[in-house]
């Protein structure tokens, strides 16, 4: 009997209910951390009214930057306010206080976008009203919580380009792009949501100097799912599998691979 088969149907199997936190606390971060609020000397020559309509499949198709200054821009990315329609798969309350926010396409490319607390924005920050503004749109639709949540919801995401560094975070692009503060946020946008919507992203635990690339397998029925794991190569390993009765295709595996 083949590893997958075994492995994938004790995972379907098991089910495990995690409770969710009603208190968290509050605090802010530290890396790249004015550039993340918008305190850097480089923020206000940003023009906010100027707004490039772009897609995840183009943001995570840039090029990865070989180091990130801690308080410099990298232009133009870094310079520059986009909007993606997308849909939101997941979010979840930080450690720094920022929600991170989980969107992806119907190709399946996932990205963070990221809320700020205003209590952790300086007042030199000229996105300062904006965060706030798009916090309290958020808060109007969600209860953040210190565990990821899955939801399927399309959504219209306005917010400065930022590269983050790679470590295991839930939903990353490859290449750590993000928006970064979120300026705006819509919900029940143009962003298509179909049956097939991609799936939701589980949350997965910081990897400890190793970077990883995530996908997900769908399939309506378990035989055909398993058929499609055993036929795995390129040293993908399954994370787990679970059953979604919101989506046609129910059979939900989630899988990983060391990046190189």
């Amino acid at each position: 009997m083949k590893r997958w088969w075994v492995i994938a149907w004790l995972l379907l199997l098991s089910a495990v209910v995690i409770p969710i936190s009603s208190t968290l606390a509050q605090s802010c971060g530290v890396e790249r951390w004015s550039i993340k609020t918008g305190t850097d000397a480089e923020a206000p020559n940003i023009n906010t009214s100027t707004i490039s309509s772009t897609t995840i499949t183009a943001m995570v198709g840039l090029p990865k930057p070989d180091s990130l200054p801690r308080n410099t821009r990298l232009s133009p990315t870094e310079t520059t306010v986009f909007s993606i329609d997308a849909t939101l798969v997941g979010y979840k309350f930080e450690s720094d206080s920022d929600y991170h926010l989980v969107i992806a396409d119907a190709s399946g490319n996932t990205m963070i976008v990221e809320i700020p607390s205003p209590n952790c924005v300086g007042d030199t920050s000229p996105f300062s009203q904006a965060i706030t503004q798009a916090r309290a749109q958020f808060d109007a639709q969600f209860t953040a919580s210190d565990h990821f949540v899955n939801v399927n919801v399309p959504i219209k995401v306005t917010g400065v380009g930022f590269f983050d560094t790679l470590h295991g975070q839930t939903g990353v692009a490859p290449n750590g792009i993000e928006l970064h503060p979120v300026l705006a946020i819509e919900f029940n946008s143009s962003a298509p949501s179909a049956p097939n919507q991609p799936p939701t992203v589980p949350e997965l635990p910081p990897a400890s100097g190793q970077q990883w690339q995530y996908r997900v397998i769908t399939n309506t029925n378990a035989d055909a799912l398993l058929t499609q794991l055993n036929a795995l190569t390129d040293g993908w390993e399954l994370v787990s599998v679970v059953i979604d009765d919101q989506r046609l295709d129910r059979y939900v595996a989630y899988l990983k691979r060391p990046l190189s």
